[in-house]
């Protein structure tokens, strides 16, 4: 007997019965097929495709460039990251690693002297560290407590599965556009791009067999000709502080400010110049140069963290001695216009073009003071007061992300650290490589050579 209460089916219902029933049957087949096909893959390719399979898997195609986001991708990083994506291979790579080996895409993210950089998940220890620094400021106040934390945060092993490739980045330096454009990892922690060991211990820092030699060579002798340099400079400033001010008047503004641009750029090419010698050329060994000189360099780019835990003596001692003859210079053109101390008569009085030479040598004499701390900042990812913070990002003294640039193997780009002006025009016309080819064939000596040397002592002897 047929329920009463049951609606009748109609010729529509039946339809769509029959077209779920399909469906269904169809999905059964279609799962078991893919199935069939899955399992015949390998790994690698296997799991690219559950990825391209997931839903929205095609949104990263749509999203709009915004710079905020890191979603400007330049015309190379694009197709890298769609090919990363898909486990396809990449295109236009050498066919040589600078190490030696053959170049393969897994090979890079590995090498120790010419893999690529895995900002992704550096930039996500870095957000994770702010927010505890910010969250716990009484127990994350001081700088070395902030950078152990860094430190401690990039110890994570990254196989390099595909699931870890999609998350890194594929940045080279073949273009001086993509050296402008790229984004790279700070060398704190894990320069160069390298993962870190299956031993969880980072090849570079302060355990590094090199980095701890050339750190004892740091002597008393030479703590105390810095220390006398500081004390020496700090007293001669300050009175050129104060007489420089004093002098200073309204119609001159435009010859301080054009002084100042000069100091600028002669203080960052400098900086540059001396940077480049340091870490190019000579050895530690070599006589009064090496260890008051060159010795910080080598330590610095196997432990790129000592200079943040150097006082101002210890990283500026130097600096505040080539600084005192030019405040002395300084002090004696101005105290002639001081008038408790004038020997002038009223009508000898001070030109805007003399004071804008005297305010010239004045700011070159503050910024050579100040190099060394300026290249701390840019080493220093937590503490930093918000004043500094935005001298930096206008560019004012050297950014951050400009002198990470410099720090990947082998060294050999970006190096003013003063104002970093200079940096992009004498990567733009060559100037350093230009400039090591030329003493290179007059002398026969490769550059860095010594540099590469102490980065090979892993191991104590």
């Amino acid at each position: 007997m047929s329920n009463p209460l049951k609606k009748p089916e109609t010729a529509e219902s039946v339809q769509q019965q029959v077209i779920a029933s399909i469906n269904s049957e169809k999905k059964i087949l279609l799962d078991h097929r893919k199935a069939t096909v899955q399992n015949a893959l390998d790994e690698e390719l296997k799991y690219a495709t559950q990825l391209a399979t997931e839903k929205r898997s095609s949104n990263r195609l749509n999203a709009i460039p915004l710079k905020k986001y890191n979603f400007d991708l330049t015309k190379r990083e694009f197709p890298d990251g769609i090919s990363l994506r898909y486990a396809r291979p990449i295109t236009n790579t050498p066919s040589l690693c600078t190490c030696g080996r053959n170049f393969q895409t897994i090979h890079a993210f590995h090498c120790p002297k010419g893999g690529y950089t895995q900002i992704r998940l550096n930039e996500i220890r870095d957000i994770f560290a702010k927010i505890i620094v910010v969250s716990w400021p009484y127990k994350m106040h001081t700088r070395s407590t902030a950078t152990t934390l860094t430190e401690k945060l990039s110890r994570e092993e990254m196989s390099a599965t595909p699931n870890n490739l999609r998350m890194r980045g594929n940045k080279t330096t073949n273009s001086d556009d993509e050296l402008q454009s790229a984004s790279f990892m700070e060398a704190e922690g894990d320069p160069n791009g390298n993962t870190i060991p299956s031993n969880g211990v980072p090849r570079w820092g302060p355990q590094h067999a090199g980095a701890q030699e050339l750190a004892s060579m740091y002597s008393p002798t030479k703590r105390l000709q810095e220390t006398i340099s500081v004390y020496i400079a700090a007293v001669i400033g300050l009175v050129t502080v104060f007489v420089t001010l004093y002098n200073a008047k309204i119609e001159f503004l435009p010859h301080m400010f054009i002084a100042f641009i000069m100091a600028g750029l002669v203080s960052d090419f400098f900086s540059g110049l001396v940077h480049w010698g340091a870490d190019s050329w000579g050895t530690v060994e070599m006589p009064i140069l090496g260890k008051a000189l060159l010795r910080p360099f080598r330590e610095h780019h196997i432990d790129p963290t000592s200079i943040t835990r150097h006082d101002f003596i210890e990283a500026s001692g130097d600096l505040c001695a080539v600084a005192i003859p030019i405040f002395s210079i300084i002090s004696y053109r101005q105290f002639q216009y001081v008038d408790i101390f004038a020997s002038t008569s009223p009508t000898e009085q001070q030109t805007a073009s003399e004071y804008g030479t005297s305010f010239f040598l004045f700011a070159l004499a503050i910024l050579v003071t100040m190099t060394n701390e300026i290249h701390k900042w840019s080493h220093t990812y937590f503490g930093l007061p918000k004043w500094i913070e935005i001298l930096q990002n206008c560019h004012l003294i050297l950014p951050k992300k400009q002198h990470r640039l410099h720090h990947i193997s082998p060294h050999d780009t970006h190096f003013c650290i003063t104002t970093g002006w200079l940096n992009w025009p004498l990567h733009y016309i060559g100037f350093w490589p230009k400039l090591e080819a030329v003493i290179t064939a007059l002398t026969g000596q490769q550059p860095r050579s010594d540099d590469l040397a102490w980065a090979k002592k892993v191991t104590h002897n």
